[in-house]
């Protein structure tokens, strides 16, 4: 028989965007959630040893991520003499944050509806990817500048340009191996104007990584799932340039 504890409820707006901000801000926090989506339920000791992390340091890293509202845990009933097994699983949710809510998005989506009557959506669509790619650019060159980077690798990448990527409020998880590396974004920063338009929005934020991860060696081989399309999370992979 399956035990689900009582949910949080309450408290402001402020303290729940605190609380997800310090959930998702430490990598390890990150990829104990993504082990859930993917393998969930789990206990502690599954936990550990597939993210070789101490099982007392996964029950502290579980705790955040319950008290933000991304993971659950509940009981299986004794089938043996003991105390009941206790499991872990992620819980499906968006990230919505913000203090106060600021509404870009109705703006956002009022440029979009113009441009696209104007132009067309996939002009639309083309213009959006270039500016995209400019800011990406832009960002380059002041990571390049701010860090004294002449050559960009991979190592790098991951030094300069993933943190940069969380200070924007993505979030990601990056997974590497056999040439080549997937950035998992587990909150999308455009997510309500991409739900209205989708692709347009998703192919943008690819083009604003493109430059950055061209730098480092590498060009995108799979967009694989969109937050956009209540998937788990936006899961892009890149290969080695030929």
């Amino acid at each position: 028989m399956l035990k689900k504890p009582a949910s949080r409820e309450g408290g402001s707006l402020a303290a729940k965007s605190l609380e997800v901000y310090k959930a998702l801000s430490i990598e390890a926090r990150r990829k104990i959630l993504d082990l859930l989506i993917r393998k969930g339920p789990l206990d502690l000791e599954e936990c550990s040893k597939i993210v070789k992390i101490k099982p007392i340091t996964v029950r502290h890293h579980i705790r955040v991520l319950e008290q933000a509202g991304f993971v659950e845990a509940f009981t299986v009933g004794r089938e043996a003499p003991g105390r009941p097994r206790q499991y872990y699983r992620a819980v499906k949710r968006y990230v919505n944050l913000g203090f106060p809510t600021r509404r870009f998005d109705l703006l956002s989506e009022q440029a979009l509806k113009a441009l696209t009557s104007k132009i067309g959506a996939k002009e639309a669509e083309k213009l959006l990817q270039a500016e995209a790619e400019k800011l990406g650019k832009e960002l380059l060159s002041r990571l390049s500048a701010k860090h004294g980077v002449q050559n960009w690798d991979f190592e790098k990448f991951k030094k300069y340009v993933y943190p940069a990527l969380e200070e924007l409020g993505c979030y990601p998880l990056i997974e590497e191996g056999n040439g080549k590396f997937t950035l998992k974004f587990f909150n999308c920063i455009y997510y309500e104007i991409s739900k209205k338009f989708h692709p347009i929005v998703c192919n943008a934020h690819e083009a604003f990584l493109k430059p950055l991860a061209e730098a480092s060696g590498f060009v995108k081989e799979d967009h694989e799932s969109f937050l956009s399309r209540d998937e788990d999370a936006c899961v892009i992979r890149f290969k080695a340039k030929p």
